[in-house]
Order: C-alpha cells, then sequence, then structure tokens
C-alpha cells in the first residue's frame, strides 16, 4: 500500500490549519476533509470521537477514521489516525462504522470499501494509539447478504448489545427505497443475517443506521440527504416492535449521519456532520473542510417524540461565557434563550449570521395562523417551510458560532441546523415583532 497512507500522523503534524475561521466550541478536524461521526463512545471518563477523515486535503478521497477525545465534550484533544485504508479489503476507504466496549476493549466496525462493501473488524490499542484490524476480515462478506439485487448498497454498521447477544445494523437498498439490515452475534466476529427492515420514506440508499433503547422504547435512525429520520417502536423491531411515531430528526439542511453513544452517567448523547452531501464547504481554503453539531441528550416525551438539546456541558459552557446573562453574543459566538408569545404577536423574523457586507444571513420568519407556528427558513431569497409547532407559545434556544446556527424549538422537539459562511464580520442575531 502507498507510503503516503502510512504517513498520514506525520502530515497532520506538519499541515497548517488557519484557525482564524474555526468555530469556537464545535469540533473540526486538525487538517484536510471529516465527514459522519463514527465510534462514538466513553471509557473510563473519556469521550471518543472518531470520524471519516482525509488528511491529504480539505475534499473527500480516500477515506480514514480520525480520532479525538474529551473529558468535557467541549474542549477536543486530536489523537493519532485510528483506522487507516491499508487492506485489499478497505483500500477505497474505510469507512463509517461504530465502536463496542467489552472487557476493557474497544472494538470498531466499520465498512471496508474496495468497490465491494463489506463489514470489517479491528480492536483499538490505548498504548499505541492506533486500531489492529482483524485478520480474517471481513467479517461479513457482501456474500453473506442475502439479497439477490442491490448488494453494492451495504455499509456502515452500528453494534449494540442486545439480551445475551449483540446486534449490527447496517444501511442499503432494495427495491428504490432505503433497507436496514439485522444481523446478531454472540462473540463480534461471527454474525448471522436477522432480517431487513424497509423504511420506504427513504429514496435511495439507506446511510449510518442507529438503534438504541430509550426511556423503555427502542428507536431507530435512519440516514439520507435533507432526510434524516428517526422511528419510535415499543420494542425491538426484529421482535415484532410496533411503530409508535416517525418524524424528520433534524429540520435543516446542513445535519447528516447522526450517531449516538451511552454515556457512563446513563444519557444517549449525539453527535452528526453538520452538513451534507452537494452542499459547499466554505473553509476549505482555509485548509480544512467539515463540522460536528454540538453534542446533543436525547430523550422521549410522552407522545413518543424525540427531544434533542444541547448536552448539559455546553450548555454549561455558554451559562459561563454569558456571565449570569440570559441571553448574550459576542464578535462570533452567540447564545439565545426565550420565549417566543404569539398571543402578543402573530410574527417573528428572527435573522442570524448576517454578513454586514452582502447582507447575506440565515432568516427564519414565524407565523401563527389557526393555533399553529409554521416556521420557514431563508437561503439565497428563497423560503421553504421548514417545520410547524402547536400552541401560542414557542421556545426558542438559539446556539452561534462563527458560521454555525442550531436551533431547537418546542424544548427540543424540532431541531434546525443551519450554516452560512459569511465574510467574517456579522451580525449574529436581530429579531423583530410583528401584529
Amino acid at each position: 500500500m502507498s507510503k503516503k497512507i502510512e504517513m498520514a500522523d506525520e502530515y497532520v503534524k506538519m499541515a497548517e490549519k488557519d484557525m482564524a475561521y474555526a468555530p469556537e466550541f464545535h469540533f473540526t478536524p486538525p487538517t484536510g476533509w471529516m465527514n459522519d461521526p463514527n465510534g462514538l463512545c466513553q471509557y473510563q471518563g473519556i469521550y471518543h470521537l472518531f470520524y471519516q477523515f482525509n488528511p491529504f486535503a480539505p475534499r473527500m478521497g480516500r477515506t480514514f477514521w480520525g480520532h479525538a477525545t474529551s473529558t468535557d465534550l467541549v474542549h477536543w484533544q486530536h489523537e493519532k489516525v485510528a483506522l487507516k485504508p491499508n487492506r485489499k479489503y478497505d483500500w477505497v476507504g474505510a469507512w463509517s462504522g461504530s465502536a463496542l466496549v467489552k472487557n476493557d476493549r474497544m472494538y470498531l466496525f466499520y465498512t471496508g470499501n474496495s468497490i465491494k462493501q463489506q463489514q470489517c473488524l479491528a480492536r483499538y490499542d490505548f498504548a499505541r494509539g492506533t486500531a489492529e484490524k482483524y485478520a480474517k476480515n471481513p467479517i461479513i462478506p457482501v456474500d453473506k447478504l442475502p439479497v439477490k439485487k442491490d448488494k453494492e448498497n451495504f455499509r456502515d454498521p452500528k453494534v449494540i448489545r442486545y439480551k445475551n447477544h449483540y446486534l449490527m445494523v447496517t444501511g442499503g437498498k432494495q427495491d428504490g427505497h432505503g433497507v436496514i439490515y439485522y444481523f446478531q452475534s454472540r462473540n463480534l466476529a461471527d454474525w448471522d443475517y436477522v432480517g431487513l427492515f424497509p423504511c420506504p420514506e427513504i429514496m435511495g440508499a439507506l446511510e449510518c443506521p442507529d438503534l438504541f433503547e430509550l426511556d423503555g422504547r427502542y428507536v431507530v435512525i435512519a440516514s439520507q440527504p435533507n432526510n434524516v429520520r428517526y422511528y419510535v417502536y415499543d420494542k425491538m423491531p426484529i421482535d415484532g416492535g410496533i411503530e409508535l411515531y416517525q418524524d424528520k430528526l433534524d429540520f435543516g439542511e446542513y445535519f447528516y449521519a447522526p450517531q449516538s453513544f451511552r454515556a457512563e452517567d446513563g444519557r444517549r448523547i449525539m453527535l452528526a456532520w453538520a452538513n451534507a452531501w452537494g452542499k459547499p464547504i466554505g473553509t476549505a481554503s482555509h485548509g480544512w473542510a467539515g463540522t460536528m453539531t454540538v453534542p446533543r441528550e436525547l430523550s422521549l416525551d410522552e407522545s413518543h417524540h424525540l427531544v434533542v438539546r444541547p448536552c448539559r456541558e455546553i450548555l454549561a459552557y455558554l451559562a459561563r461565557q454569558a456571565g449570569g446573562r440570559d441571553g448574550w453574543s459576542g464578535a462570533q459566538t452567540g447564545y439565545i434563550s426565550k420565549i417566543l408569545d404569539f398571543s402578543e404577536k402573530s410574527e417573528y423574523d428572527i435573522t442570524v449570521l448576517k454578513d454586514k457586507q452582502s447582507h447575506a444571513a440565515i432568516r427564519f420568519k414565524m407565523r401563527h395562523r389557526d393555533g399553529v407556528v409554521h416556521v420557514f427558513v431563508e437561503r439565497d431569497g428563497i423560503y421553504r417551510e421548514a417545520c410547524t409547532v402547536k400552541g401560542s407559545k414557542l421556545s426558542l434556544e438559539v446556539l452561534l458560532d462563527h458560521y454555525m446556527a442550531e436551533v431547537f424549538l418546542d424544548d427540543g422537539r424540532k431541531a434546525i441546523t443551519e450554516i452560512h459562511y459569511h465574510g467574517g464580520d456579522c451580525i449574529l442575531y436581530q429579531e423583530e415583532a410583528k401584529n
């Protein structure tokens, strides 16, 4: 394999990244390109974030697994490259996957792409800071997938403990729609096919599935550009679970491939790639491309709606920055938390990240009609209705960080993630209420 691939860590150390445009409390790569979060977990108090990574250029390429660690989910330490595309079964890329800690050992599951997409296993070595690939990879060759067509879409394994064994879900496509393949194992190396579950709301290949238990119910997350969805079941789908609710997970255009993990204190925490395929990345000229959302805590309400909020560590950090004020804004970062009362005003116009020179911005128009708040987002002069919320009072929480805008509505039942790569001198937040 290429000597250049083996020299990835040395290249990262030598590369220069212009930090002037980097966000303050959102994770970005040390250099090069980053997309999907992978292998999220916590071990002995340390949070681990792996991610899809091309260290050599701020664009998609042969894919590595980058790695970072944190003790507080706010400040991150870049670590060595964890996985390199240096085997015949993954020479195109070590694509997305997950991590599982068992008996004080961390196992990494990923899709080895060699034109064929096959599921692979590695064990992370804490002392060396790299992962050792399983000698018998791939652990699930594509030939073991018992479908007759669309085998070229078979990727992004998520592995969890379930009862007295392990479950793996991967994304795929059948008959033009997204599907999730289920496998089970007792030893993490030998896997049996369990079944296929269709997601007809996903047109095309389904990517980066997630599966977890939350508040006594089971949640499945499925990704496709501009259509990241969640499904809530009363029990595990392969055990005959009944769907209780489904909806989009985020109503913005810059949110993709979310993955979650169970923290040691029991919280379910999720991160996502704050971009989507086909969207321009304005930081590429600065030597890097890609941003993660802030870590978000997940819960379910009594109506089976997924509630998504910034994690408490991020909120504590923002509170310290605010110095006790109820909402604040600095030169490039800001935090706003308030209630919009539509019994007094029927319309609110909110503008964020407004470029002082071009006046380009992200604009939200909120209109109250017949007991429902309609939320519109404007980009480049075009408005789209992002979501609706019932009621006459609407909770609003906005996190602003250089070019990042994360908006949480209705106590976290609706989220909108957007990006605006402005010129660097911007007005963070403006609000106008109308009768």
